[in-house]
């Protein structure tokens, strides 16, 4: 089963709470589909030599824009002025004077293009994500690499890419993917503990039961990642193999209060046997205990399995503003061929 983490950074500390979902999923899911505003910043700096000229225009005048501190005046300079280098360029005569300037012009995009380049380095180590690119897959639909970053355009229509919303459709319906979403979950949406017994005042538009605690990881090295990802994957990839059947089996099951109970059960009948062995995997990792007695990190991270319906998990995308009306129709409707969207889907979230 794929993990797939869907978001859009809006803040610094939606950014943060971004970069604990991707650590998590590196360390435990066998693939993780990651895609978000910040993955085309990834994706920019891993590419940047093979960019065009033009496209580093482009990028370096979007890195203007998200920066507060530079005005429009000055990101209307720079566009004049790099439009002024290609004229320049395509006329056949140019004078002494005229070339001087042209070098002098080109020398200072040169240097705006250097700065982003700079400024995106930042961006993804202040996430320590440069430990992670030896695992990071640019080419999600061929690659071999276990991290697959897609990268997409913050405005998304059917005109400009309709594989674009395929592919955001498949990681939130298809049975071998799970969504991984933050603690916004509560924000949006009401959940209950499928352990507790009692009456409920009113109606939880998800059930949820905790998975496993592990200590923030984002300080790992690379080869530290490799390490763990291998001593961990028995345990969970077997356990995410049995999601992957429950998934199928959900799915003809509608999510409403009279079924909590057999959603319930048929979790526990599937899962039971292989969830304690996550917590212990993670106990006995000698890397993780290391960061404990070192003192290098005290943060811990806690992880849930949730169930809730396509259409609840739809809705919480879309008031998170993660994904537009153009997606989640589109993905209704791939659900709706087979199934009813309210039927019972399963979802990770992460809380610290």
């Amino acid at each position: 089963m794929n993990i797939s983490i869907i978001n859009k950074s809006r803040s610094k500390l939606e950014e943060i709470e971004q970069s604990r979902l991707v650590w998590v999923a590196a360390l435990i899911a066998e693939n993780c589909c990651f895609c978000s505003g910040l993955t085309a910043m990834i994706h920019t700096y891993i590419s940047w030599e093979k960019l065009t000229e033009p496209e580093r225009y482009v990028w370096t005048r979007t890195m203007m824009e998200l920066n507060p501190k530079i005005n429009d005046e000055y990101i209307q300079q720079y566009t004049i002025l790099y439009e002024r280098v290609k004229e320049s360029r395509r006329m056949k005569q140019k004078g002494r004077d005229h070339i001087i300037m042209l070098k002098k012009s080109e020398k200072i995009i040169m240097s705006l293009f250097d700065s982003t380049k700079v400024w995106l380095e930042s961006i993804i180590t202040g996430n320590n994500y440069h430990q992670l690119m030896p695992i990071m897959e640019l080419n999600p639909v061929n690659g071999k690499k276990p991290l697959l970053i897609y990268s997409i355009d913050e405005e998304f229509t059917k005109e400009q890419s309709e594989q674009i919303i395929q592919t955001m459709a498949g990681m939130v319906y298809q049975p071998g993917i799970i969504a991984f979403v933050d603690s916004t979950i509560h924000k949006y949406e009401k959940g209950r503990d499928m352990n507790k017994s009692g009456m409920m005042l009113t109606t939880p538009t998800f059930i949820y039961d905790f998975l496993f605690e592990i200590i923030a990881p984002e300080t790992l090295t690379s080869s530290q990642v490799n390490v763990i990802r291998y001593q961990l994957s028995k345990s969970f990839w077997s356990y995410f193999d049995k999601l992957v059947i429950l998934s199928i089996e959900l799915k003809d099951i509608a999510f409403t209060k009279d079924n909590f109970k057999i959603l319930t059960d048929l979790y526990h009948q599937k899962t039971n046997e292989l969830k304690p062995s996550l917590q212990e995997a993670i106990d006995s990792n000698e890397i993780l205990n290391q960061l404990k007695t070192e003192g290098v990190i005290t943060a811990k991270y806690k992880v849930f399995i949730g169930i809730t319906s396509f259409n609840i998990l739809l809705n919480y995308y879309n008031k998170a503003e993660v994904l537009n009306n153009d997606i989640i129709q589109y993905t209704k409707e791939e659900i709706e061929k087979e199934i009813s969207a309210d039927n019972a889907r399963l979802f990770l979230f992460m809380e610290k």
